[in-house]
């Protein structure tokens, strides 16, 4: 695995988080409280995979199939994307490992009692054994299931630029965990919690129900009776579970913690506040905006490197200004407004959101309509572009196509941001949803079908605009791109070519290798 993913299991806690030993010892007891979480929403979103798994019994049949059977290009695609959904999960829980495997080098600090000191010692250990447990039962569960399809290894081994998958990830991974030394590491862990660890429990709410405890149960039950816990030839059949759960963060104060919820380099982004500016001056009402924000718990389950589009609708006076213009003023006759502009409009057809759009937003007039968690509501440029990396692309439309668009999006402000992440409805929208139905009658944009949902995922922007640019079938401008740089802790703005390929980044690009200079 870590010649796969260019050592994507070690650089993290050495050169971008610091393992736990770096922790000031006054700030360890939030950052547990806080990763403590984390296991628990790995947990589940494994389980959630698992599950979604066994109601695929096509793809991952219940016994070893005896022949192999030639798959469809969407039956590929859908096997693969739950194995880069899979990943995200392990990989927060391989950073956990990673970062508290020195518990007893954390160094005593004066600001707290030897008793206390003792405990955070004692919950740290616990975390490790949580992260790991989890880490481990769960992929020889995945390989237990994805081993009764015989064309599990070389689909899961294919490459895909579009869903981040290396080459041979699959076979990385297997081969991390599939042998003596991770069974060994288990085993010596689950010793050092007899002898050592107390009995406190790690879980703020001390639930009885511990799920640690379920994981180790189940690693022993997976490996009882075989010399080693578990290898391809004596991989045991899980019971099929009838859930039909597809792996979506469903529930809404989850996704609320996960998109609120930053692991590192909290309160800075790689963008600064001068090159919003400089950003402003480029663009245009009817914009849109291609996001992507580091360390977010958010990014889990989201497919590419692009994670959130926003919609540039500019101040009152920017739309003024840009929507003076003939077939504009006709089409706002024609609803009724006589000796209007485009504002008259709006206010007339939707006083209550056109007031919304005037509010202030953390001290900054709004000019972006996006879906948050709080909402589809009403932000401004320096909240949204306060990102680690963003490009900007321009629908090739009139400014009478725009206009419309931007009315649309102001008719499905205030909805709730929409946790089911389905596209089917329109009383609860994601972002790139918002962006869809506000153009969807003047672009075209095919929506995948991801783990049981329609949804459009943002890094298909890119992906769409990379591959019919210079061609008739382009339907947007590049306008900008600025690069972030994790290692150098900047943000650049780069160029049309570089934007061109970024789709492809895998997610965790920050963690295999170090960006070009």
């Amino acid at each position: 695995m870590k010649k796969i993913f260019g050592a994507l299991l070690s650089i993290l806690p050495l050169s971008v988080f610091g393992n736990v030993k770096d922790i000031a010892v006054s700030d360890l007891e939030n950052q547990i409280n806080q990763d403590v979480e984390l296991v628990r929403y790995c947990r589940d979103g494994l389980q959630e995979i698992l599950a979604y798994m066994d109601a695929l019994t096509v793809l991952f049949p219940t016994e070893r199939q005896k022949e192999k059977r030639l798959l469809t290009q969407q039956e590929r695609h859908e096997m693969r994307q739950i194995w880069s959904n899979y990943l995200d999960y392990h990989m927060h829980l391989e950073n956990l490992v990673d970062r508290y495997q020195e518990y007893d080098d954390i160094p005593f600090s004066n600001v707290i009692s030897a008793k206390k000191f003792e405990g955070l010692k004692n919950r740290a250990f616990k975390l490790y054994r949580a992260a790991y447990s989890a880490q481990y039962r769960f992929a020889m569960e995945f390989f237990a299931k994805a081993n009764n399809s015989r064309q599990s290894d070389k689909v899961l081994n294919d490459e895909s630029a579009e869903l981040g998958l290396p080459k041979d990830s699959y076979a990385e991974v297997k081969y991390e965990f599939l042998n003596v030394k991770a069974a060994s590491k288990f085993a010596a862990i689950e010793t050092i919690n007899r002898l050592w660890a107390t009995d406190e429990s790690l879980w703020l709410d001390e639930s009885k129900d511990d799920p640690v405890e379920k994981d180790v149960a189940r690693i022993w039950e997976l490996g009882k009776g075989k010399g080693e816990l578990m290898t391809l030839k004596n991989a045991l059949t899980i019971v099929k579970q009838k859930s039909k759960s597809a792996v979506m963060p469903a529930q809404t104060e989850i996704s609320e913690w996960m998109g609120d919820t930053k692991v590192y380099r909290k309160g800075r982004s790689l963008i600064s506040q001068e090159q919003i500016i400089k950003i402003r001056e480029k663009l245009l009402p009817g914009d849109i905006l291609l996001e992507r924000r580091e360390w977010y718990l958010s990014n889990i389950g989201l497919p590419g490197y692009w994670s959130h589009v926003a919609f540039f609708i500019g101040s009152p006076e920017e739309r003024t200004e840009f929507f003076a213009d003939e077939d504009v003023q006709r089409w706002i006759v024609e609803q009724g407004i006589v000796n209007g502009d485009l504002e008259k409009l709006l206010n007339n057809k939707l006083p209550k959101q056109y007031s919304a759009s005037k509010d202030l937003w953390h001290g900054d007039k709004p000019s972006v309509i996006e879906a948050i968690s709080e909402g589809v509501v009403f932000t401004s440029l320096e909240y949204s572009a306060a990102a680690d990396s963003v490009a900007v692309l321009r629908p090739k439309l009139s400014k009478l196509e725009k206009a419309k668009a931007i009315l649309h999006a102001f008719g499905l402000s205030g909805r709730p941001y929409d946790f089911s992440f389905d596209f089917q409805k329109d009383s609860a929208l994601v972002c790139t949803e918002l962006v869809y139905k506000s153009y969807e009658e003047h672009l075209q944009f095919d929506i995948p079908k991801m783990m049981g949902h329609f949804v459009l995922p943002a890094n298909d922007f890119a992906k769409q605009f990379s591959e019919t640019y210079a061609t008739d079938e382009q339907q947007f401008d590049y306008v900008l791109f600025v690069d972030g740089n994790e290692y150098e802790k900047t943000a650049k703005f780069s160029n049309l070519e570089t934007f061109k390929e970024s789709w492809k980044r895998p997610k965790w690009h920050i963690l295999t290798k170090k960006q070009a200079q």
